[in-house]
């Protein structure tokens, strides 16, 4: 009885452990989309547009690393910033209305108006990023 009774706490402190870390990660991923949502209207403000924002999470904790993760996403948004200030913001209003950052990932893309980023935190490349855009737009 009394075995059943400790493994029995064991398992709600361990449950209550994993409930504060889970608390605390979606409380991080809310402060990187606030964080992104000011960036994209920035964005928006200079491209003279409404490019609606998403984040897919995946396995990932950015807990504790959400600068990088806002950093490596606002990477792709500085380059579209950068399209529409020195060539063409029509065409960026044209070919892009949503833009993904994929929390890992891995590539570039634009298709069917959206704009996907997959990026690690802290490895946001602007000029990778600038250059995929004019070859594309």
């Amino acid at each position: 009885m009394t075995r059943c009774v400790l493994a029995l706490v064991v398992a709600m402190l361990v449950a209550g452990e994993a409930s504060a870390q889970s608390l605390t990660e979606e409380r991080a991923r809310r402060r990187v989309e606030r964080t992104l949502g000011d960036q994209i209207s920035f964005t928006n403000s200079v491209c003279e547009t409404e490019i609606a924002l998403g984040v897919v999470w995946g396995d990932i904790e950015i807990a504790g690393r959400e600068g990088s993760a806002v950093s490596a996403c606002d990477a792709a948004l500085s380059a579209v910033e950068t399209v529409c200030r020195s060539e063409d913001r029509n065409k960026v209003r044209r070919e892009i209305v949503r833009y993904r950052c994929e929390l890992p990932g891995a590539g570039l893309d634009l298709s069917g108006g959206t704009f996907a980023y997959g990026v690690e935190p802290g490895e946001g490349d602007y000029y990778a990023v600038l250059q995929f855009l004019r070859a594309r737009l």
